[in-house]
């Protein structure tokens, strides 16, 4: 009797540190997640972590627009790609160009038009498959592609300027340049985000009736 009371409480043990294990992964597992999901909504908001030192001239950005001419309430379509500066091999938090860059633009008269605020990443690092940090190689460019429901969540590389709160709907021409806003890192280099001040090439658009 006292070996069959022995049997099922060793029994009983074992079912519980098995369960106790489970949990713990799971919860380990939870915070990895939280703690990443903080991380990329403190740099696609525009919040910089406030222990992450701030670089500038590492990381710059170019952007394209995919037409000079756009009909009035046309979609303003552009591309954003990021330059590695600094000489060695980086990595950074992916997200849509919208969440990793800033955009101006400004009109005719030197005028910067307001921004209602860019939206936020609505594809969350990883999700789809992707790869969960985007490799810059020295002086190689690397356009930013994302995917989202308006996609399909098929990868893509435009983006309308109504994503990084622009709704030009007046007739005439106008500049656009963004400045990056990422987190990178790499082996040697302690992780930093991008500054404010690394502006980029300037497109020139015009908005015809």
């Amino acid at each position: 009797m006292a070996l069959l009371a022995r049997f099922f409480w060793l029994r009983a043990a074992r079912t519980h540190a098995a369960e106790v294990m489970y949990m713990s992964y799971w919860l380990f597992r939870s915070i990895i997640a939280a703690s990443s999901a903080l991380l990329l909504f403190a740099v696609t908001s525009g919040v910089h972590v406030s222990h992450i030192p701030v670089r500038s001239g590492m990381i710059l950005a170019r952007i394209e627009s995919e037409k000079s001419v756009y009909l009035v309430g046309e979609p303003i379509m552009v591309r954003l790609t990021l330059i590695n500066r600094s000489g060695r091999e980086l990595f950074v938090w992916p997200s849509a160009p919208y969440a990793m860059s800033t955009l101006e633009v400004f009109n005719a008269t030197g005028k910067p038009l307001r921004s209602t605020g860019s939206e936020g990443e609505i594809c969350p690092a990883g999700c789809g498959g992707h790869p969960y940090t985007i490799k810059l190689s020295p002086r190689k460019p690397v356009v930013v592609e994302y995917d989202d429901r308006y996609s399909h969540w098929a990868l893509r590389e435009w983006a309308d300027v109504r994503r990084w709160g622009y709704n030009i709907r007046q007739t005439g021409d106008y500049t656009l340049i963004a400045s990056p806003k990422v987190v990178a890192f790499g082996e040697g280099v302690p992780e930093f985000t991008t500054s404010p001040t690394d502006k980029s090439n300037k497109v020139h658009i015009r908005i015809s009736p």
